[in-house]
């Protein structure tokens, strides 16, 4: 008789184990923060070829609480890193762990990072991150390249990828002589952005830098003879 009650005990157990990941009103909710969507592989001087991932589970404390939640990703575009792994972060015991996404300086395309609870396999979550080619400054002109002191001229520079002209993007200006409308600018749908130079009354060569203020290593440079 023991050893059937102890049966139907075990039995219980399992049912009640197996079946815990459908019960309504009782598995956590999964939510993911990115902290940013777009990446360049190659801009690790610049610290922008990654991002802290935030996951946050909410639901009873009890099942939220220092848990794992696995990481599934295409290794090929980068490189996860979790609690000393890449397969897995563990929350703390308010259901947050973060992680870190690491991209390649060869990725490009685009990334889904997809995340499940080891207790609640079918608690899940996704985030998509773009992995761009580094934008370059593609044109940087001057409307005139010799003034006058006092006079002035217009700028135009062109920020562009592989892939076409990027827009939204902020393109800061600096000079060793004068100043400028705008110190700095951002480029519209076509990748332009435009600003205007004033020359110092000082007859002299103007180097003007135009960079990338994400990025300032992408940059170009033009002179302007003030005489």
């Amino acid at each position: 008789m023991k050893k059937i009650i102890l049966i139907i005990c075990s039995v219980g157990l399992l049912f009640f184990l197996t079946s815990c990941d459908e019960r309504e009103g009782v598995k956590p909710v999964m939510e993911i923060l990115v902290e940013n969507n777009y990446l360049y592989g190659e801009g690790i001087d610049c610290e922008i070829n990654y991002t802290d991932i935030t996951f946050k589970l909410e639901g009873t404390p009890s099942f939220i609480s220092e848990t794992k939640i696995f990481i599934d990703f295409d290794e090929s575009q980068g490189l996860f890193v979790g609690d000393g792994t890449s397969q897995f972060v563990i929350t703390n015991t308010q259901g947050i762990a973060i992680g870190r996404f690491i991209a390649y300086e060869t990725a490009l395309g685009a990334t889904t990072i997809s995340a499940s609870m080891e207790v609640f396999p079918s608690v899940r979550g996704e985030a998509i991150i773009y992995l761009l080619d580094l934008p370059g400054i593609e044109t940087f002109e001057a409307e005139s390249t010799t003034l006058s002191p006092n006079g002035e001229t217009e700028l135009f520079i062109q920020l562009a990828d592989q892939s076409g002209y990027i827009a939204d993007l902020t393109i800061s200006f600096s000079a060793t002589a004068g100043s400028f409308e705008y110190n700095s600018v951002q480029t519209d749908e076509n990748g332009f952005a435009h600003n205007t130079y004033y020359a110092d009354e000082e007859i002299t060569i103007a180097l003007i830098t135009a960079s990338l203020d994400i990025c300032p290593n992408v940059n170009e440079n033009l002179t302007i003879t003030i005489r």
